[in-house]
């Protein structure tokens, strides 16, 4: 099987850890991950990634996230959706209040770089453990903000003056480790009635849309060749965010080996696109560095097709002007 990506369309009552084992039995391949967890009971985009692939989350922060939410007005629960404990009811008259105006002006009042306190019941990191186990154990614990940003919210429908069983559904599209029910717990805060997210679907992932995705049900119908021309190939998401060049076959075998490459002799095609402009977060250097590399080793290296091959990622050094290799996709040289 071709190394690359595979675009599911993640079911509910699954964790990503599921679905990376359900393909892992499909495709047949040891090595396969994913881009970026999904809650059990959400479902949409979950980018798949075979061999090689596997690597490439370390080039996605700048993905942006768009997601299509449901929350229920006049509840809260500890896990900030309705799947959890209940903490707290208002009344259905204080519900009935609420007013479709109100529910614009807040939902557009999380627009914008903000920060967001996780979640105990999730699977941010702190000391080394996940917080939903400190959740589950009782343990109080001190959990930091971090810095997101949230674009345009956009009110799709609201179902009001329904009591208990109101609804908001909205499409929100936000940088990486935002929690959209948090959003939604938020939101009720706000409103004064309280909130919870009851459905939750990501429909676009970076360059990786619903669209286009798959159900593993799909997938397991599919022969070996229509799996092979599903895949995506491992540059495809890297190129939005970093820079491009295109080195001779020479060349190209040397970064391959850990050389570096002076600049003089590489193409430069593309400059990366956060070299001379800001992200709406602070990113690593390496993305103001970054390129992807690209030869033809046709005739120099045995099993290479004709035409550009993609080899991985390289950094240039603006003292020593030279590209050093980075993260190398291609197979590796015998």
């Amino acid at each position: 099987m071709t190394e690359g990506i595979i675009n599911i369309n993640k079911e509910q009552n699954m964790t990503s850890h599921d679905v990376v084992g359900r393909v892992r039995r499909i495709v047949h391949m040891k090595r396969v991950g994913h881009t970026g967890t999904l809650d059990p009971m959400a479902t949409g985009v979950l980018p798949i990634c075979l061999g090689r692939a596997a690597r490439v989350m370390e080039y996605l922060e700048p993905d942006l996230k768009t997601y299509r939410c449901v929350m229920k007005l006049g509840r809260e629960y500890d896990t900030q959706d309705v799947w959890g404990k209940l903490e707290m009811e208002s009344t259905e008259e204080e519900v009935n209040r609420i007013g479709i105006d109100q529910v614009e002006r807040v939902l557009h009042s999380f627009e914008g770089v903000q920060d967001q306190t996780p979640p105990m019941y999730s699977a941010v990191k702190v000391h080394g453990k996940r917080l939903y186990e400190y959740a589950r154990e009782g343990k109080d614990i001190t959990v930091k903000s971090r810095r997101v940003y949230i674009g345009d919210v956009r009110l799709e429908e609201a179902n009001l003056h329904n009591g208990l069983e109101s609804t908001i559904q909205f499409v929100m599209t936000c940088s990486k480790g935002t929690f959209v029910r948090t959003v939604c717990h938020e939101t009720g805060e706000r409103l004064g009635v309280g909130a919870a997210m009851c459905e939750l679907t990501r429909i676009r992932s970076g360059v990786f849309t619903i669209e286009d995705a798959v159900t593993l049900s799909e997938l397991a119908e599919m022969d070996e060749s229509e799996i092979e021309n599903l895949l995506i190939p491992i540059d495809r998401p890297l190129a939005p965010h970093l820079g491009r060049i295109v080195l001779s076959a020479e060349d190209g075998m040397k970064l391959m080996h850990g050389l570096t490459i002076p600049r003089k002799r590489a193409v430069i095609e593309k400059e990366p696109p956060f070299l001379k402009q800001e992200f709406l977060l602070p990113l690593p250097e390496k993305y103001k560095v970054g390129y992807l590399a690209y030869a033809d080793l046709y005739g120099v290296k045995e099993c290479a097709q004709q035409g550009l091959s993609f080899l991985g990622v390289a950094y240039f050094d603006e003292e020593e002007q030279w590209f050093k290799p980075g993260k190398i996709f291609y197979p590796q040289p015998q």
